[in-house]
């Protein structure tokens, strides 16, 4: 299993409405893709710092979906809420493999 780390920052007071973008948005879409294991969204509530983490089953499910531009379209979700521009400027993305899982 692989896991997609992408580092974000939420405008201050909009961390309940990326939440949602990302429950009702984003997420439905991901769950449809092939190879999909899971994922979050992670923030801090007071600095809007933060992370959404995908796990995938191979690093290649990760990698086909952004050649395909999947990832700068669920990104777009969200660029009235992110602090910065929001792809690829304000992101650091990194693909790990994950050693274990419940």
């Amino acid at each position: 299993m692989h896991a997609r780390h992408v580092a974000i920052r939420i405008k201050g007071g909009e961390v309940p409405r990326a939440r949602e973008i990302f429950e009702n948005g984003a997420l439905p879409a991901l769950a449809a893709q092939p190879g999909f294991r899971g994922a979050c969204l992670l923030a801090d509530d007071a600095s809007g710092e933060g992370a959404i983490v995908i796990l995938w089953e191979h690093a290649e499910d990760s990698r086909r979906l952004e050649a395909a531009g999947f990832y700068k379209e669920q990104i777009a979700r969200f660029a009235q809420v992110f602090a910065a521009p929001p792809y690829p400027a304000l992101m650091r993305v990194q693909v790990w493999s994950v050693g274990a899982t419940p």
